[in-house]
């Protein structure tokens, strides 16, 4: 498996295949961290690990009773 040093390399040769490859590389390195972190944060706190556990989760973070409000707005660039 590659890493940032290997993603670099391949963007300097300016060799899209390698650059693609690199990044494909860099993206399963990445994957793989975010899953220990997961892990180890779970483990650590005694977490979630069953799909009804997330449900409850995301049901308790969506209640609405926060003083959000809804807005659009445009840039101007000029």
């Amino acid at each position: 498996m590659g890493g940032i040093g290997q993603t670099r390399e391949a963007i300097a040769t300016e060799d899209l295949a390698k650059i693609k490859s690199a990044t494909e590389s860099l993206e399963q390195v990445s994957h793989a961290m975010s899953k220990a972190m997961y892990e180890s944060a779970a483990a650590k706190s005694g977490g979630c690990q069953s799909a009804g556990c997330a449900e409850d989760a995301d049901i308790n973070l969506n209640k609405g009773d926060d003083d959000a409000i809804d807005a659009e707005f445009e840039v101007n660039l000029r």
